[in-house]
This record gives C-alpha cells, structure tokens and sequence, in this order.
C-alpha cells in the first residue's frame, strides 16, 4: 500500500528550465519529490541539513525520485545531475509526533511503529527521537 501511495502522489513542482528540481509532497510534508529532465543517466539525489545526509538512487529512465526521511520544518540543501536547491519540509499532522526521548548513543538508526496519537498511523523516528516519516494506513 505504501508504494501504490507514493507512485499516485502529485508531480513534482517544475521550477522553469531547471535540469531537476525538487518540491515538498503535497500529501506528506516529509517527503520530498524531485524530478528531471534528462532521465538518460543514472544519478544520485542527495539531500542535507543540520549534519544530516539522506542520498536515493536516481535509476537511469526514471524522470522523478522520492526522498524520505527527512525532519520537520527543516531546509534542506539538495544537488541532482549538477543543480542545487533547497526544499523546506512542512510539520506532521497533529496528533502523530511521538514523544520520544533518546538517552545515551542510540544503536539504531531508526524505530518504526504505530502512532499513538492516530491510530492507523505508522510512524518512523531516527536515532534522536526525530520524527522522520509518517503514513496514514488507516484511509
């Protein structure tokens, strides 16, 4: 069901003559869809912010990739195919933010797990307790 979700969200905004270009999901304010012109060439997507590094694999014929993962409400810098950008994520929907408290070195990169808040929610945090994905499984 995930899947099927991303594969109908909307397309990315197109900026003008841009090579790539990247916009939030209008679906889920963490994520980030991206597109491009010249889908010839496999490429790498990659994304920062605040010392944090997410890269997709871009495959060669693919015109648009999806990035997750990401925090809320934070710039990211991004580069594709020799262009840059920055995309701002929005906020969760209210009520699915777990509250979670990391202590100590965390030993996993990420937890998944239903949101309390929302039920039918799933729910991802990283490492520091940072939300980082959300999907509604409930609809």
């Amino acid at each position: 069901m995930l899947l099927w979700t991303l594969a109908c969200a909307p397309d990315p905004v197109d900026t003008g003559n841009a090579a790539a270009w990247c916009s939030v999901d209008a679906d889920n304010a963490l994520r980030v869809r991206c597109g491009r012109r010249d889908a010839g060439s496999a490429t790498t997507l990659r994304l920062d912010a605040d010392g944090v590094s997410r890269s997709f694999e871009w495959p060669s014929g693919a015109t648009e990739v999806v990035a997750w993962g990401l925090t809320e409400a934070t710039s990211w810098a991004w580069s594709a195919q020799g262009v840059t950008g920055s995309v701002v994520t929005g906020s969760a929907p209210a009520g699915i933010a777990p509250a979670a408290v990391v202590t100590g070195a965390p030993d996993v990169d990420a937890l998944l797990f239903e949101s309390c808040g929302s039920p039918g929610t799933l729910v991802m945090v990283d490492g520091a307790g940072r939300l980082v994905w959300y999907e509604d499984l409930s609809a």
